[in-house]
């Protein structure tokens, strides 16, 4: 078995907070192509740099699980619809 973390922002790119519902629209759908998850319970502090501008970040980090690397489809599949969903320029994933 492979664990997966996904990285998802509670904030906009603005600055506006993620309502719950939109997490659970996410949690629902990863919780459908993976069969669950987990919610780790702190946040990830980080920063990320676009052109020079700096963004301060706070993510949920969620864990998913696979049962080997053939079903990396279902990981490229998690991170476009966060990408989408969350209007995200990049989301981060970790193997």
């Amino acid at each position: 078995m492979i664990e997966i973390q996904v990285l998802i922002p509670n904030y906009s790119n603005q600055g506006d907070k993620f309502t719950a519902d939109r997490h659970k629209s996410f949690e629902s759908h990863a919780a459908n192509l993976f069969g669950g998850l987990s919610l780790y319970p702190n946040n990830v502090v980080g920063i990320w740099i676009d052109e020079e501008t700096q963004y301060d970040d706070q993510n949920r980090c969620y864990g998913f699980a696979i049962n080997n690397i053939t079903e990396g489809n279902k990981v490229a599949e998690i991170v476009e619809f966060a990408k989408t969903h969350y209007e995200q320029l990049g989301i981060i994933d970790i193997l």
